[in-house]
């Protein structure tokens, strides 16, 4: 059981403790247990959208020769295929909780809610940490000296062209390396507060109807406010641009140049220097797999993906982190770790619910 005094120690003076006393706190570890089980409450609607998804990527693995695949395939089916009432329930419009995940990183489902934890973490991270957003101050945090205000920058980088799914794996490692040695940087290290990354794959074809892949980080940089900000920001363009090329003329490519000009699709200041949209942003960056209109909404072409494209991310991404966290954002996160390993071994979790008939529904009668 983890104790008060391990939490209570931040691993440096730029961190908060967080004062998380079981006995005086019994009602905020409760809260962060019943928050934790409500986060994949859902309507029906949602639920048997998630649904289709998974059959199609389950059918997909399905084709493999691989029995690992195979067996990934079959967990994924059953993957919140029964569903019961939650306790959230209101009338105009309940919402359902699923009883048994995969927790595969290729299910839709699995992947979004595992985004959706990991966005919930990082906020809470962001109030371990002594540093508050530009913006913030003045509002919400009174009496920030300038020295722990920050800001946060957006990237989107790739590796310059698709490419094949054999190559997929060995593409993703060359991407997670090239954005370590990015943070390594002289200028990044002496501005940065932390930073997260987060991989995304989609599909797409050649000019002869081949089907290829995309690979691409989003990325957040939290840097000081009274940093050189501007010439940090072009630094890292200019340096991943040149990593892109080596990479693309060790690979075999002619013209390793032009193609690395559109590596760095984007990097920018977010609109306003908050914590909401700095959260905004971070949660589009880790919202798993699948592709979402800016309503929210699912994009339907998800469906039209192919057999070949899923069977090769399921194995390339197989024992990878597709998403990680540095600097003082890192060690937060694992204070925030802490709590939520505390609250689940000492405060009390919500009871188990015990489906009646009419509390069940299966999401895959479509």
């Amino acid at each position: 059981i983890l104790t008060h005094q391990n939490l209570s120690t931040p691993k440096c003076d730029h961190l908060l403790p967080c004062n998380l006393d079981p006995a005086k706190n019994l009602t905020k570890l409760v809260h962060i247990n019943k928050r934790v089980s409500e986060l994949e409450d859902s309507s029906i609607t949602n639920h048997t959208f998630y649904k289709k998804a998974q059959l199609h990527v389950a059918k997909s693995l399905a084709h493999s020769l691989d029995d690992e695949q195979i067996g990934r395939a079959l967990d994924m089916i059953n993957c919140g295929r029964v569903l019961v009432k939650s306790r959230r329930n209101s009338t105009s419009r309940p919402v359902y909780q699923a009883q048994v995940r995969c927790k595969q990183r290729s299910c839709p489902r699995c992947s979004s809610l595992r985004g959706f934890k990991y966005t919930n973490m990082v906020g809470e991270a962001f109030k371990q940490l002594r540093f508050k957003f530009k913006d913030d101050c003045g509002h919400t945090h009174h009496q920030v000296s300038e020295h722990y205000k920050m800001i946060g920058i957006k990237l989107t980088l790739n590796g310059g062209t698709a490419c094949s799914l054999t190559e997929l794996r060995k593409r993703i490692k060359s991407l997670h390396h090239n954005w370590t040695r990015l943070l390594r940087l002289k200028l990044v290290q002496e501005n940065m507060v932390g930073a997260l990354r987060a991989t995304e794959i989609t599909e797409s074809k050649s000019d002869t109807s081949t089907i290829m892949a995309n690979p691409h980080l989003h990325g957040t940089l939290l840097l000081r406010m009274n940093g050189d900000v501007n010439k940090t920001i072009a630094k890292i363009r200019k340096h991943w641009r040149k990593m892109t090329e080596q990479d693309l003329f060790k690979s075999g490519s002619i013209t390793p140049k032009q193609d690395a000009s559109q590596c760095v699709q984007d990097i920018s200041m977010l609109s306003r220097h908050t914590f909401e949209d700095a959260i905004s942003w971070i949660k589009y960056s880790t919202k798993g797999i699948m592709k979402f209109t800016s309503n929210g909404e699912g994009v339907t072409t998800h469906q039209n993906s192919s057999i070949e494209f899923w069977l090769s991310v399921d194995k390339a991404i197989k024992h990878m982190r597709l998403t990680s966290t540095y600097g003082y954002l890192k060690e937060a996160l694992s204070l925030v770790k802490e709590q939520m390993n505390l609250a689940a071994s000492i405060a009390p979790t919500p009871a188990t619910i015990v489906p009646t008939a009419e509390d069940l529904l299966w999401s895959d009668r479509l």
